[in-house]
């Protein structure tokens, strides 16, 4: 990253230390452009590319179309294994559990392919993923296998009523999973906006609550983005009502609001995104629902469709959802509103 210097001129020690200091603080902010999520799903894909290369005697960096042609072809025909898997407990501590190895998906591919190519533009190499034969081969998988995603389900209003009548909200815990339903599902919030808001990002106002989002999945450079969410018409549904009484129940002041809660019902800290999804599938399986067809994006999409099916505004539930591209909205809107109108209805 560092410059070159004058040609036949040492720098000092001094200079040195401070261009050491700068280069460290140049890539710092280089990091900041990408998403820590995004960044470790790129680490984890490279290393994965990485072991695979290591094991076959194949170049890395800079790798041949060849070489990642024959990867992908691996990562869809990979026979289903158990491995060890190391991850960095919330202590600090490593730790090995196992992890069920399968072959990939169309998206998965599709990421690993990313991955593959941020990494030799990162190293200043030609781009293998660009060359035509990584093109053919990852084009004829798609042909072979399908490249369709299988979105999860929307949780809409009624769904959600009936989970939340048949769930209990007597225990710390089940007064924070309501509230993290009725928050998300209200604020049409994915689910690292949920574990990121703090009770200073909340300012109370007489129609409801107005919510800062310092930052988002499409907001990474921090501008201020808020969201509204008023009272619900009907008290047992309604988010602020749910939220006050978690908060109360929990003593937080101030801080994250959502957090963990041990079977003993001691608070912790701040929640992981993750919770939210699994906190999402006990309410689908509270009103009966498979719950391997809900994530945490369900209460999102939830949302989005309830208002679609009320014929609220595009641009009013685009600015709520903080939608930026249009063909992506639309697409939850047409899932919701396919029998509206529908021309094949009463024709016989």
């Amino acid at each position: 990253m560092r410059s070159v210097g004058v040609p036949g001129v040492t720098p000092s020690a001094e200079i040195e230390r401070y261009l050491d200091i700068e280069d460290r603080r140049l890539r710092e902010l280089a990091e900041k452009a990408v998403a820590p999520a995004t960044r470790r799903n790129y680490a984890a894909d490279w290393d994965s590319f990485c072991s695979w290369c290591m094991d076959r005697g194949f170049a890395a960096l800079p790798a041949s179309p060849d070489t990642v042609a024959r990867y992908l072809r691996w990562l869809i025909d990979r026979p289903t294994v158990v491995v060890a898997e190391t991850f960095v407990a919330r202590t600090g501590a490593l730790t090995v559990r196992p992890r069920l190895r399968k072959p990939v998906k169309a998206a998965t591919l599709r990421r690993h392919l990313v991955s593959i190519g941020v990494a030799h533009r990162a190293a200043n190499f030609d781009d293998p993923t660009k060359s035509l034969l990584v093109k053919a081969v990852a084009r004829g998988i798609r042909v072979e296998r399908g490249s369709a995603c299988t979105p999860k389900e929307a949780l809409g209003r009624d769904t959600l009523r009936a989970a939340l009548l048949a769930l209990p909200s007597e225990r710390l815990i089940e007064k924070r999973d309501r509230a993290i339903v009725l928050f998300g599902w209200s604020g049409a919030f994915r689910r690292s906006e949920i574990a990121a808001v703090d009770v200073e990002h909340i300012r109370r106002e007489q129609k409801g609550i107005d919510i800062l989002l310092p930052r988002s999945k499409t907001n990474q450079e921090g501008l201020h983005e808020r969201v509204l969410i008023g009272h619900a018409s009907d008290p047992k549904f309604c988010a602020i009502i749910a939220l006050d009484e978690w908060l109360r129940a929990a003593g937080i002041t101030s801080g994250s609001i959502f957090r963990r809660v041990d079977r003993h019902g001691n608070v912790g800290g701040r929640i992981a995104a993750e919770v939210v999804a699994a906190v999402t599938k006990r309410v689908a399986s509270a009103a009966g629902l498979d719950p391997r067809l809900f994530a945490a994006h369900s209460l999102r999409s939830g949302w989005i469709s309830t208002a679609a099916q009320e014929d609220k505004r595009e641009r009013d539930m685009m600015r709520h959802s903080r939608h930026k591209s249009v063909p992506v909205f639309r697409g939850y809107v047409r899932q919701a509103t396919k029998w509206s109108d529908h021309p094949g209805l009463d024709l016989l």
